[in-house]
């Protein structure tokens, strides 16, 4: 028999029974449809590809099912958001409600995490009142590859402004997977780019992943492939063995994977590297820094071969111990081109140092010459007199045959332009070879080349091949043979454009000289052509035969190559592009010319002024002397320009020739300059054309033919001006 008195205890437990049903049943369908929201979320961008797409759809799946009006995500610009995707349930205007911006307070809260707002007057937007009026906030912080700073905005309507409360956790769980789909889709982008192979593997896994699980192992899988198709070495380091290498480091290596897996890191490694290897693994492993430290080395391949390998590293964790994860680089080109172009640099910088020494050579033999030749005119009739006279000449002559040598180095000197016919400079070359080198050493020739003529120096020209015939007969003390052969060849674009010299495709006449000696050894090669290098004993040779070749073999628009193997001898082969034949220039005669009139001398050597006055003096000119370009244009410009000619230098402090000339022809545009130099370069020369210039003279200079060269200046001048003694 139930009793009455219990009946409404028993109900009031069976009604909070209830009530707790009701609840966890509530609850439970609250999860569920959480759990809904965010797999219809899920399954609506995980085949989408285009990145706003995804905030588009994953916003409208929240407000749809959650009941939000507004949804929106954008980057955080300071306080405002830039749009980035939004959707209202009340508009279908893509912009409406912005601009919008959020206040300093919310935006410092912000950092911290997912946040709600009910108060209005923090979030600054435009929407129509009478449409849409928020009445609270939720604001999630979110950021992705490219987006550093970002923000989820939820906006509601409703009276009741707690509503958005409950579901922060949602939304924030929602936040992060479309902002982990919208990372996918910017990484697999940015692999897209760089691999090809790489992008379509991603792509197809990337339509697979449905779960969260599947996406880690899929990011896993992504980055192997990048490891396994880099083109850098990567390969790791723990106890000094390799415990992990990708393909390439096997392909650089050249061994098995099984023979480089744990194999000891310093057999690698070039005995000359090992220290510098340990040291650094030693210091990385000890300071267990993880900034990474780039260093150079030496590699060993399995055949014995050598890598310069650039090699950055960093330790990482592996299998639960410290390792070191290793980033290396063969730049063996690289380093070669460094080298080439260091060795460039410094060919350039003695050049410059061979220049300035020839043109203070030039300088005082110029004094030298032209003082001698004056000595000759009051020379008595007495051959011993004579005998000496001539000696200081002779001498003077090869001293200047010297710094020519230096100048056709550097290509500081501009050679005197003609036709002609090698073949004939290199009988030339042959008659005096054959009279200077061992006569145990024969030499066969053999000219094949229909086309011999070309356009440059003849005495440069066979100062070439004297010089390369001279180097092959010091390569075979004890005899031997020399071959001097011709031919013509084309060299086509691929080889102009890895050639180290300044050469276009087309005709060449190519010019072999092989020797039978001892051959050069490799670390020679490289230096071969450097001015003063020699392996001659001290005494024995000066070091500057071959440079001076390759200088004027620049200068001629040509190329040389050398080929050499020990025991074998060495191959020089030099190319001259070919010119048609014209009938050969006929020589000046060394003769003076006397004549009138006043000129300008204008030399910051004294020695040369004076030289130039005293010649010029005796050839019956009239004579004034200034000692730098500034100093010549005021005497200029005292003398009203009262001068027929001036006889300027080029390299002077104070003032160059270049602006002295100038500065004259704004004075008086028909000034007659003849260049006094043996220094000028062809672009100086061609600006000085330019300008005007009517002659050169190139130092150092003989009486006759700075004689010649201002009556020839002067004789142009006669054409169309009397001299000025006679206006």
């Amino acid at each position: 028999m139930i009793m009455t008195d219990d009946l409404p205890s028993r109900l009031q437990s069976l009604e909070h029974q209830l009530s707790v049903l009701t609840e966890e049943n509530a609850q439970l369908a609250e999860r569920a449809e959480d759990s809904l929201l965010l797999g219809l979320i899920s399954e609506n961008i995980q085949n989408l590809q285009n990145q706003i797409e995804i905030f588009s759809n994953g916003l409208e799946q929240i407000s749809i099912l959650k009941g939000i009006p507004f949804c929106s995500c954008g980057r955080l610009i300071g306080c405002e958001i830039e749009k980035i995707a939004s959707y209202a349930s009340f508009s279908d205007s893509i912009d409406i409600g912005y601009p919008i911006k959020i206040s300093k307070d919310v935006l410092t809260d912000l950092k911290y995490g997912p946040i709600l707002i009910t108060k209005p007057e923090n979030i600054s937007c435009t929407f129509d009142r009478s449409t849409f009026q928020p009445t609270a906030a939720a604001l999630i912080p979110f950021k992705t590859q490219n987006i550093p700073s970002g923000v989820f905005l939820f906006l509601d309507n409703t009276t009741e402004t707690e509503r958005l409360a409950p579901m922060l956790m949602l939304l924030n769980h929602a936040v992060e997977m479309i902002a982990s789909k919208y990372d996918n889709i910017f990484l697999l982008d940015a692999l897209r780019t760089a691999n090809k192979h790489l992008e379509q593997r991603v792509q197809e896994r990337t339509i697979e992943l449905t779960k969260a699980n599947r996406a880690m192992q899929e990011s896993e899988r992504k980055y192997r492939q990048l490891v396994e198709n880099a083109n850098d070495a990567i390969f790791i380091v723990q106890d000094n063995r390799l415990v992990f290498f990708n393909e390439k480091t096997i392909r650089d290596l050249k061994y098995q994977r099984e023979e480089l897996l744990n194999r000891p890191l310093l057999d690698l490694i070039h005995p000359a590297s090992r220290e510098v290897v340990t040291e650094h693994y030693t210091k990385r492993v000890n300071s267990a820094s993880d900034t990474p430290s780039t260093y150079t080395i030496t590699a060993l391949t399995k055949d014995k071969g050598e890598l310069t390998v650039q090699i950055s590293s960093v330790m990482v964790d592996w299998n639960g111990k410290p390792a070191i994860l290793n980033f290396a680089r063969d730049i063996s080109d690289q380093r070669r081109l460094e080298e080439s172009f260091h060795q460039a640099q410094k060919m350039e910088a003695i050049g410059q140092l061979a220049s300035g020494i020839a043109h203070d050579f030039n300088n005082m033999l110029g004094g030298i010459i032209g003082a001698a030749e004056m000595l000759g005119l009051y020379l008595p009739d007495d051959a011993k007199a004579k005998k000496f006279h001539q000696t200081i000449l002779e001498a003077a002559a090869r001293a200047a045959g010297l710094t020519r040598k230096l100048l056709s180095f550097s290509r500081s000197s501009q050679q005197s332009s003609s036709h002609v016919n090698v073949h004939d400079v290199i009988h030339e070359a042959i008659v005096l070879l054959e009279n200077s080198i061992d006569p145990r050493i024969k030499i066969k020739v053999s000219l094949k080349a229909a086309k011999s003529t070309v356009i440059g120096d003849p005495s440069q020209l066979q100062s070439v091949f004297l010089n390369l015939g001279i180097n092959g007969s010091h390569a075979m003390p004890g005899g031997g043979t020399l071959f001097i052969s011709s031919d013509i060849t084309e060299l086509d674009t691929l080889y102009c454009n890895y050639s180290t010299f300044d050469i276009q495709p087309g005709t060449y006449l190519e010019v072999k000289i092989r020797d039978t000696g001892i051959g050069i050894a490799p670390e020679h090669l490289g230096r071969i052509f450097e001015p003063f290098f020699t392996t001659k004993e001290k005494g024995q040779g000066t070091g500057l035969g071959l440079a001076s070749a390759y200088g004027a073999i620049q200068q001629h628009g040509g190329a040389i190559t050398v080929h050499s193997r020990a025991g074998t001898g060495t191959t020089f082969r030099v190319f001259f592009p070919l010119a048609d034949a014209e009938s050969a220039q006929q020589i000046a005669t060394p003769i003076l010319q006397k004549g009138r009139g006043r000129i300008l001398v204008v030399d910051d050597e004294e020695v040369m002024r004076l030289t130039a006055k005293a010649i010029l003096e005796e050839l019956g000119y009239e004579v004034i002397v200034a000692r730098n370009g500034q100093e010549g244009l005021q005497v200029y410009l005292q003398e009203n320009a009262a001068f027929d000619l001036v006889l300027l230098d080029m390299a002077m402090p104070v003032m160059n020739g270049r602006d002295c000339f100038e500065a004259m022809r704004k004075y008086n545009p028909d000034v007659l300059v003849v260049l006094s130099s043996g220094f000028s370069k062809a672009e100086d020369l061609r600006e000085m054309k330019d300008l005007g210039l009517v002659g050169l003279v190139r130092k150092p200079y003989s009486s006759s033919k700075l004689s010649q060269t201002i009556h020839a200046a002067l004789h142009k001048r006669d054409r169309r001006y009397p001299p000025r003694s006679l206006r």
